[in-house]
């Protein structure tokens, strides 16, 4: 089909996406759904999603470090093996077909939901960085593998569930935890989109466009996030889980 007679209704999606994933991640939840509703093969909609979130989520992302709310040390430890689980989950899902790619969504969808509703009565810690020490180094690295393998398996909620695996293992408050968890994403996103590329999946007159509306409502929902806090930060979280189960319940990926 013609893409481009798609672009009126994917560019304002995009830049709500932009803004929801800026205030707390997650913005595929909204972009995914959208670039797989124009019928593009499923690569290709993995494709346009990766560049659009890694720019996005880069815009974003800046924001947090120039305000203080990231722990470079901790995120630089996870990197290596960010991009080491990045690359071999997007090998798995260039190995398989659409109908199958729909599956592992349709799956993953649910499992996100549970997992971040049960985590969401959790007290998070108010302001906390973690001494450097052997523990703090295993469980980044671990960080880095969980959401390297999710983000390039699924994608959708990774920014979220960054937040929360940074702020509930290493101890972070949830904007610094935010802030760490773009860091990541960027990096697993980027790893995934140079995958794509050199197979020929991305459709650029769509991807671009769409990318510079995600960036800007991206940067407008970390400006957001960072002066507001936590009081923004976790009702944003939770409007992207209701967003999740709509989504599925209505019967997108069918």
């Amino acid at each position: 089909m013609e893409y481009l007679s798609c672009l009126l209704d994917l560019i304002p999606l995009l830049f709500v996406a932009g803004v929801l994933d800026g205030i707390a991640g997650g913005g595929g939840i909204i972009a995914l759904p959208a670039y797989m509703l124009t019928g593009m093969p499923m690569h290709s909609a993995y494709a346009c999603n990766k560049l659009q979130s890694g720019c996005g989520t880069l815009c974003s992302g800046l924001k947090y470090l120039k305000e203080g709310f990231a722990d470079i040390r901790t995120a630089l430890i996870a990197f290596p093996l960010t991009i080491a689980a990045s690359m071999l989950s997007t090998r798995i899902i260039l190995g398989l077909d659409g109908e199958k790619i729909k599956v592992i969504i349709a799956v993953c969808i649910p499992i996100a939901v549970l997992f971040m509703f049960f985590k969401r009565k959790v007290k998070f810690p108010s302001d906390s960085r973690p001494p450097m020490n052997v523990k703090t180094v295993l469980l980044s690295m671990l960080s880095g593998v969980l959401l390297g393998a999710y983000d390039a398996l699924f994608g959708p909620g990774g920014g979220s569930i960054a937040m929360i695996v940074f702020s509930l293992l290493l101890g972070y408050d949830l904007r610094i935890g935010c802030g760490n968890g773009k860091i990541i994403i960027v990096i697993s996103n980027f790893t995934a989109l140079f995958n794509y590329i050199i197979g020929g999946h991305m459709i650029w007159h769509v991807a671009i466009p769409c990318t510079l509306s995600n960036m800007l409502g991206s940067y407008i929902g970390a400006a957001l996030a960072v002066k507001r806090g936590e009081k923004l930060v976790f009702p944003a979280m939770l409007t992207i889980l209701s967003v999740l189960l709509i989504e599925t319940f209505l019967g997108v990926f069918s």
